[in-house]
């Protein structure tokens, strides 16, 4: 299934929309695609997106020392 289905579906899970309003709700989202572990954010930046994974995994983490904690891992 195509990136839009898999969205389309997802918002659907919590409420139902026509397809015009779907169609406007679509016109706010942008598709990004990255490499195998590009970084989406540098540190210091801030997110100006709510990321929706189609397919892959995204790993959230902070440096502490020299040790990396994973906080959320998204697939």
């Amino acid at each position: 299934m195509h990136a839009i289905g898999n969205l389309r579906n997802f918002i659907s899970s919590f409420v139902s929309l026509t397809d015009s309003e779907y169609t406007y709700f679509e016109s706010f989202f942008e598709k990004r695609n990255f490499k195998k572990k590009e970084k989406l954010l540098k540190e210091g930046e801030i997110e100006k997106y709510l990321n929706f994974i189609v397919s892959g995994l995204a790993r959230l983490y902070f440096i502490r020392g020299k040790e990396e904690i994973v906080l959320q891992l998204s697939s």
